[in-house]
């Protein structure tokens, strides 16, 4: 993702840090270590500053760290521009299923493209970043 949109991902995650706890996984070719907070303070000050990843997108292996660590009924937002080189892996598709059918709510938030296959059980959300 562009730093523009990985600015507008962590204006999202500010927004909601004051309503809830939350995790944050980065990923490219692998799942780094889970960034958790509780607060606004906590976006700026443990998010940002250890943000990790570039190119080469794979999402099987966040997939698989989430399904590890999630509980029950927890909510599940990926923010991707969903270039993703295995998103059409069947394995893939069975995560984002078994995922789904796990949490409260599971969206599926694009700076880019909309993803194609759209697994069953998920919200897909545009933002639009061009005019920020």
């Amino acid at each position: 993702m562009s730093e523009q949109e990985v600015t507008q991902a962590m204006t999202e995650l500010y927004a909601v840090a004051k309503k809830c706890e939350f995790a944050v996984i980065c990923w490219d070719g692998e799942a780094y270590k889970p960034i958790e907070g509780r607060s606004q303070h906590d976006v700026i000050e443990k998010v940002i500053q250890n943000l990790q990843g570039g190119g080469g997108t794979t999402i099987e292996p966040v997939l698989r760290k989430v399904s590890n660590l999630m509980r029950n009924k927890d909510i599940i937002v990926i923010f991707s521009d969903f270039c993703i080189w295995d998103w059409e892996d069947a394995d893939v598709q069975e995560l984002l299923r078994d995922l789904a059918s796990r949490a409260s709510v599971a969206v599926l938030v694009s700076t880019d493209r909309e993803p194609d296959p759209m697994p069953e059980g998920w919200i897909f959300v545009k933002v639009d970043i061009s005019q920020n």
